[in-house]
């Protein structure tokens, strides 16, 4: 029987002087179960389409049991679009991260984890979320809102089932009060503001703009200013990687910033985290002095290089990093001597071979004398050198998943990069249309998977819903032995 999810409508009460409030209906998909009667155990989830990224599919390696995993709202904006797939260790859950949320979030993008039902969707920065709280006690917050904004905007408060929209003048204040979920004893819970036509930043964040709810009363803030110089800009979590072990999730947040522009920085959260929080920081580019934006983190398989992580780096050179767990800033920059110089290269992804002896990559080269080609290569650490698998000459290859005895290589495809603005935070991509081709390690079996699609993410054994309560296999669980008796 198929899974099914209904959409819902949660209110939010709260009043505004003067002003009418509008409310919002998050849209999901009734959701197959797996088809049946397929031989092989793992599954290729991918975006869809390659053009607007509003749903999560998976298909078998042998392109049979395609279906819907999830669907975000319709007419999804392009930057706010699905972004990149991470398969847990336990094949339980695919970790994504996406904006389709950001109405009721205060980041850009959040940082969210479904199973491969479509159901149990979860948000891992600052949880639980909207859909997630419904059932924790309501408080009152009020407070006195001035701002330097003008026209339709929009502010949030974490807790809250539903953003607040209403129409500001230009030097007027307005008196908020609002009922919105306690997330918990001593949790800050933070609002943002978004007004699309600012003076400053459209989707801005305020240091004193917090409260920590109490349930059943009313907490008066007194007066909370947007300010033109004391803004932040909201936050953005991308490139989201589950740990070897399935217990924490590597990513990259752009960081509130008061100008507009910051680096990526590297963080590390749980596998459940607690409310309100994000996790912890374990790089910070603002310390190096001429460096450039991270673009993916990838933290190694089990093994020798469980401790390890990679990195993609966007600078003059656009280069690979190697790092650990123990010691974060020890970053040391890979030579893998594939770019010809005066030619312009581009690293489009990295993954980890299986057994952690190295990696492969993608990488685009193009110049004005020769044509361009989109190639992938394997590197091997002990040795330090680089080995070409496969190339497409006039083509691009993007984001690539290696299956997981690293036979095979699902790889996106496509003739053009993006040189919008979102790649100037999120780093280089595919323009698409995009498909999703399936070749062999060793250059043979070029076969196209999916005509419309991007960002493949290999399984590594059968995709499986854990139901909510039970036991989560990818927790270390003791095994008893019973006492004996005669």
């Amino acid at each position: 029987m198929p899974f099914h999810s209904r959409p819902r409508l949660a209110h939010l009460l709260a009043i505004i002087v003067m002003v009418p409030i509008s409310s919002f209906l998050l849209l999901r998909s009734a959701l197959p179960t797996p088809a049946k009667g397929q031989t092989d155990e793992t599954s290729i989830a991918y975006i869809s389409s390659s053009t607007t990224g509003q749903s999560i599919r998976m298909i078998q390696p042998d392109g049979s049991g395609d279906q819907l995993v999830w669907q975000a709202p319709e007419r999804l904006h392009f930057d706010l679009m699905i972004h990149t797939l991470d398969w847990h260790p336990s094949n339980t859950e695919i970790l994504f991260a996406s904006g389709h949320d950001w109405q009721r979030s205060t980041a850009e993008r959040d940082l969210l984890a479904v199973a491969p039902d479509g159901s149990q969707l979860r948000r891992l920065n600052r949880p639980p979320g909207p859909e997630a709280s419904k059932n924790l006690p309501l408080g009152t917050v009020t407070f006195l809102l001035e701002a330097y904004e003008e026209g339709d905007v929009s502010l949030y408060i974490d807790g809250a089932d539903n953003p607040l929209e209403y129409f500001a003048r230009t030097g007027f204040s307005y008196h908020i009060t609002a009922t919105v979920r306690d997330l918990g004893d001593g949790v800050r819970q933070y609002m943002r503001l978004y007004d699309p036509d600012s003076l400053s930043l459209p989707c801005h964040l305020s240091e004193e703009g917090w409260v920590d709810v109490i349930p059943g009363q009313t907490t008066d803030l007194g007066t909370i200013r947007f300010g033109i110089a004391g803004d932040h800009t909201c936050p953005a979590f991308f490139s989201p990687r589950w740990t070897h072990d399935g217990q924490s999730v590597l990513f990259l947040q752009k960081e509130p910033s008061t100008t507009g522009s910051t680096d990526n920085n590297v963080w590390v959260t749980g596998k459940k985290p607690q409310p309100g929080t994000i996790g912890t920081r374990i790089i910070n580019m603002n310390d190096y002095v001429l460096r450039d934006r991270l673009s993916k983190v990838e933290p190694g398989p089990p093994g020798d290089s469980e401790n390890q992580f990679l990195m993609l780096e966007d600078d003059i050179e656009n280069r690979i990093l190697i790092s650990n767990f123990d010691n974060p800033g020890a970053q040391v920059g890979i030579d893998t001597d594939t770019c010809p110089s005066l030619l312009s290269c581009e690293f489009l992804d990295i993954h980890w071979l299986p057994d952690g002896s190295g990696f492969i990559y993608s990488q685009f080269i193009d110049s004005v004398t020769r044509p361009k080609v989109g190639r992938i290569y394997q590197y091997d650490l002990a040795s330090e050198t680089a080995t070409e698998l496969f190339q497409l000459e006039e083509e691009i290859i993007g984001k690539l998943s290696l299956s997981p005895d690293g036979s095979q290589i699902a790889f996106e495809r496509g003739n053009t990069l993006d040189d919008t603005r979102t790649t100037f935070f999120f780093g280089p991509r595919l323009l698409c249309p995009c498909s999703i081709w399936t070749v062999n390690a060793d250059g043979t079996g070029l076969t196209e998977l999916v005509a419309d699609g991007r960002a493949p993410a290999w399984s590594s054994g059968e995709p499986t819903v854990v139901p909510p309560g039970a036991v989560d296999p990818s927790l270390d669980q003791k095994s008893w032995l019973p006492f004996l008796r005669k």
